[in-house]
């Protein structure tokens, strides 16, 4: 059964580069364009990690944790925040949304 992968950035860019990166493992990708999107996708298809991106407009990468983390049904998902140089990973906000771990934008895909 393959890995279920959520993606949520504002950036076509990010998105895609994400679904490059697991094209060659199992696993399944499913992208959207916001955080409300994302918590509302992530009630459907129920992943197995979300990555979320920290600066996004309206619901951002901590509030797409803390919602997940405190849906009973979602709770046990990873939650995954991509943070940039320009909007550093904020620790406090991350422990106090729940958030698993951080990576910074851009990675390396390898």
């Amino acid at each position: 059964m393959p890995t279920k992968i959520l993606v949520a950035d504002d950036s076509a860019t990010m998105r895609r580069v994400l679904e490059m990166t697991f094209a060659g493992e199992d696993a399944r990708v499913v992208s959207v364009d916001n955080g409300e999107a994302a918590v509302n996708k992530a009630g459907e298809i129920v992943p197995d990690v979300v990555f979320a991106d920290a600066s996004m407009s309206g619901v951002d990468g901590y509030e797409v944790a803390r919602r997940i983390k405190s849906n009973p049904q979602l709770a046990r998902v990873a939650v995954i925040v991509m943070a940039s140089q320009h909007t550093p990973y904020d620790d406090g906000k991350g422990r106090a949304a729940g958030v698993d771990d951080h990576v910074p934008k851009p990675f390396d895909t390898q």
